[in-house]
């Protein structure tokens, strides 16, 4: 009887134990989880829209965390900056540790090529950085079949849509201000 209390007692502690060490894991657990936001929300709430070109991708360590910069040529602007150029950081990327190439891959964050096409939903303006609002909500690629361009979610999710509705749709929805 004593043998079986002792390794009762045991397995008590080890799970009261365990249930400590796991409340203290999640509670320092950092999570983003982000709104989804409509195409009206994304227009409404972008600092800037462009319709541009990835020209340069560049990575960038900034208090050892890895950034992607992604240097556009604007075919369009939509709202917000008038620049020919733009350029935007995004969390994760490649940063060397050691000689080694060390690749930070951020969830919701969509992937990027060079020379491909894109409308861009952006937040906050020159000289600093914009990001990309919504982070995978706020990038359309545009893709080309049969010969017209189509606007689709990063994500890949949706049913692509001829780039002008597209476009039109985005562009609708602004107020003129005088």
């Amino acid at each position: 009887m004593l043998l079986a209390q002792t390794f009762s007692g045991k397995s008590q502690l080890r799970t009261k134990l365990f249930l400590v060490v796991f409340i203290c894991a999640i509670s320092t657990a950092q999570a983003t989880i982000l709104k989804q936001l409509s195409l009206p929300e994304l227009r409404d709430r972008a600092d800037a829209i462009v319709l541009g070109r990835i020209e340069k991708i560049e990575y960038q360590s900034v208090s050892g965390q890895a950034w992607t910069v992604l240097h556009l040529r604007v075919e369009k602007s939509l709202r917000g900056s008038s620049a020919t150029t733009i350029s935007l950081r995004i969390p994760g990327g490649q940063q060397s540790v050691d000689g080694r190439t060390l690749v930070t891959r951020v969830e919701g964050i969509p992937e990027f090529q060079l020379q491909e096409r894109g409308i861009f939903f952006l937040e906050s303006l020159p000289p600093s950085y914009p990001g990309l609002l919504g982070w995978n909500q706020g990038y359309y690629r545009i893709i080309r079949r049969n010969q017209e361009d189509y606007a689709v979610g990063s994500d890949g999710n949706g049913e692509p849509l001829p780039l002008n509705e597209f476009l039109n749709q985005i562009e609708k929805g602004f107020t003129v201000t005088r």
